[in-house]
């Protein structure tokens, strides 16, 4: 699998409709192994998830593989532990700045085509999808 990068004009919107979030009570993990227990009806637009959970970020590309697109919105939980980390414990009241991660995903023949951008101190404009679970 290889992932290559392109400038897609998507992830640059601010505002997502019919998001469908998936939270810590929507993912099952053993180890390094994931299970995502939402399910998305086949539809003709691209699916947009906003997964708030803590999952590495490189198995991001690789859920729900039946889509050949898939948006992707997360916290960036890179910076927020990075910045944590720098701060150390003699700062237990600050807070990183806000920082998310929206990620457009295609996958043609075998690769997976990888574009994201990273927003700070501020999110996009969420509208989640009505669902239920």
């Amino acid at each position: 699998m290889q992932s290559n990068k392109f400038h897609s004009d998507k992830i640059r919107d601010s505002i997502f409709e019919n998001v469908i979030e998936i939270t810590d009570a929507d993912v099952m993990y053993q180890g390094t192994n994931y299970i995502f227990n939402v399910t998305i009806p086949e539809m003709n637009e691209t699916p947009i998830l906003y997964v708030s959970t803590r999952v590495p970020q490189e198995i991001l590309s690789r859920i729900y593989p039946n889509f050949q697109s898939l948006i992707v919105i997360s916290p960036n939980w890179n910076y927020y532990d990075e910045v944590s980390k720098e701060l150390g414990a003699s700062v237990s009241y600050a807070e990183p700045r806000t920082s998310t991660i929206i990620y457009e995903f295609n996958r043609e023949g075998g690769i997976i085509k990888k574009d994201s951008i990273i927003m700070m101190d501020t999110f996009p404009e969420i509208k989640f999808k009505t669902t239920t679970k």
